[in-house]
């Protein structure tokens, strides 16, 4: 089933927060600059000066953001492809009665985005946020021209004082944050409005065009679309009705249930480009589509919900006012006006709060905060002083403990990080480590632990230094991790434990894979490790085969001991390192740039039982 849930990809959530991050630098920029000497006599002349200073550091974030962009917008549209060709192959498989691995595997590469249709989306929404790149500098120097002008006047007339006049100035300009960005309708948007409307749309389109071809050249014409509460009145008509991907099958036809073998009439509603065009699959829209399986689809009409739909609406207006008020709180300059401010942002959240609680729509924290609760810190305008960061509690799955072992000569900094990476273990890998007794030993060498004589003076099989290497010892089963360089890896804990799943999760229990190449008949492998897996093992083929190289990449190839093999387990543990920590860019390269394979490694981990 495809869900249009899938185009808020880690790659789009990632533009989406740095958009978000970079108006909130500029409001708070201009928030800096206008408070500078402000009892002043001669204030208004000094902001020529911060004026011509805050386009150049403006100028700076800017550019930073613009060269950041067009990576991460061809990155999410790609993973939007991916999501909405492997939802069409289990859509495939639940029709045809086959697995979904068989479908996918047989179906030749996921598509790239360099096909038409593909390439003209991902044209379209590189040019909505160039055209943002390109104008946000503008918009905020109108802003601060505007707030000097208004504070500068203001007290010309005698009304109110500087400070009263600008805070005033500030409030109305940054109320609704940088605006003056226009669709193509002429609708204005904020900065932050726009950005998350344009990537949005472009990776929900690209899900959707990615499911529909899919779904074309397997043979297939009709979907359906889903339900849910609250739906939008534009949406409510076309939910569970049956819809046409080419256009060309509509009315009342003939089709032969899967259930009886009977002929049964279906009603077509319309084509899903008509109810696209009528506002289904509008940007925020909770509606997806599947394969319509004739006598096995629910096609049961809905009710429309008209109040339950303005109660959604409600929510959303609140959600604004709370981010208003955060802003106001973030441009304040007086501290009074912070406080002020952030005693509204606690009354709107208890407004939130007594309306959720009324109607039973669902809150969304997250839409509560600036950044859409998509956390990054990379647009700072300067290196702050680091702040001890305490390691955040451990997940649910940290009730199954880990045998760990710290030496008492480690510092507490470096103690929190190894348990942060600990503590990003999922319960079912935990179970597995568990029931396989490994031992994790954390120091700064093997010399500080009662792995001392064991390890002194040897080498791992490409010549470094055991004593000071983190790794895993098959023969001994335990884990030693240097706790003074945590870089190797982007969660040295769970790559080190990776190797040991991979040689004793299956032990004594082997999966039994269904495996069927193309022109074949299928059948069964049994799989007693996780590098003999035969999609891991079709995967890592892909890296392989690719002309990449480097030392690092080259490792995950050829592994430690210079074989196919030993890369592939030194190319699981990595990629179950970057699945754990959720980070899909790491697992794309670690998988020698193919989204295919970095999709195949993922669906295996789960499969095999090890997330």
């Amino acid at each position: 089933m495809l869900d249009p849930a899938a185009a808020r990809n880690t790659f789009a959530d990632d533009l989406v927060a740095e958009y978000q991050r970079l108006e909130l630098i500029l409001l708070e920029l201009i928030a800096d600059k206008v408070a500078r000497g402000l009892d002043a006599p001669d204030w208004a002349a000094r902001q020529v000066m911060e004026l011509q200073r805050f386009r150049k550091e403006a100028g700076v974030i800017a550019a930073k953001m613009a060269g950041k962009s067009p990576e991460l917008i061809a990155s999410a549209i790609q993973r939007a492809v991916t999501d909405g060709f492997l939802a069409a192959s289990q859509d495939i498989a639940i029709a045809e009665g086959i697995s979904a691995g068989q479908v996918v595997v047989n179906a030749g590469t996921v598509p790239a985005i360099d096909g038409p249709a593909i390439a003209a989306l991902l044209a379209e929404t590189t040019g909505a946020l160039t055209a943002v790149d390109q104008g946000v500098l503008r918009a905020t120097d109108d802003i601060y021209r505007k707030v000097v002008a208004r504070g500068a006047a203001t007290v010309v007339a005698g009304a109110e004082t500087r400070k009263q006049a600008t805070q005033r100035a500030l409030t109305e300009f940054t109320r609704n944050g940088i605006t003056g960005f226009l669709d193509r309708r002429g609708k204005s948007w904020s900065l932050t409005a726009y950005t998350e409307m344009a990537i949005r749309t472009g990776t929900t389109k690209a899900l959707m065009q990615s499911h529909s071809n899919r779904l074309t050249e397997r043979g297939y014409d009709l979907v359906i679309v889903s339900s849910h509460p609250r739906p939008a009145p534009q949406c409510q008509p076309y939910e569970r009705q049956i819809l046409s991907l080419s256009g060309r099958t509509l009315g009342v036809i003939s089709e032969t249930s899967r259930l009886t073998g009977r002929t049964v009439s279906v009603k077509v509603k319309a084509s899903l480009a008509e109810a696209e065009s009528k506002g289904l699959h509008h940007p925020a829209c909770r509606h997806r589509h599947s394969l319509y399986i004739p006598g096995v689809t629910d096609t049961t009409p809905t009710k429309a919900d008209d109040e339950g739909y303005a109660d959604t609406q409600e929510l959303r207006r609140l959600e604004r006012g709370v981010r208003e008020w955060k802003r106001r709180a973030a441009t304040s300059l007086d501290p009074a006006e912070k406080k002020a401010a952030q005693a509204k942002v606690r009354e709107w959240q208890g407004k939130i709060k007594a309306h959720t609680e009324t109607t039973g729509v669902g809150r969304r924290r997250d839409r509560e905060q600036l950044d859409l609760g998509n956390k990054t810190p990379t647009l700072d305008v300067a290196a702050k002083a680091p702040k001890v960061v305490k390691p955040k509690p451990a997940p649910k799955a940290a009730a199954i403990p880990l045998d760990v072992e710290y030496s008492p000569k480690l510092s507490a900094l470096a103690k929190a990080s190894v348990e942060r990476q600990t503590n990003a273990i999922p319960a079912a890998a935990r179970a597995s480590i568990q029931r396989a007794g490994t031992k994790v030993v954390v120091a700064r060498n093997t010399g500080e632990t009662s792995l001392a004589a064991q390890y002194a003076g040897k080498l791992t099989a490409d010549g470094r230094a055991m004593e000071t290497e983190s790794f895993y010892s098959p023969t001994a089963n335990h884990v030693f991790i240097n706790a003074n360089d945590m870089q190797g890896s982007v969660n040295v804990i769970a790559h080190e434990l990776a190797h040991s799943m991979d040689l004793n999760h299956l032990k004594g229990r082997p999966a039994r894979v269904e495996v069927q190449n193309h022109g074949e008949a299928p059948y069964i492998h049994t799989v007693s490790e996780l590098a003999d897996d035969p999609y891991l093992i079709w995967a890592h083929r892909q890296v392989r085969d690719t002309p990449h190289t480097s030392k690092y990449f080259d490792y995950f190839k050829q592994g430690s001991a210079g074989n196919p093999q030993s890369g592939r387990r030194e190319w699981i543990a990595e990629s179950y390192a970057a699945v754990v920590e959720g980070r899909d860019d790491v697992l794309v390269n670690v998988a020698g740039g193919s989204v295919e394979a970095a999709d195949i490694i993922r669906w295996s981990f789960g499969r095999l039982g090890v997330l």
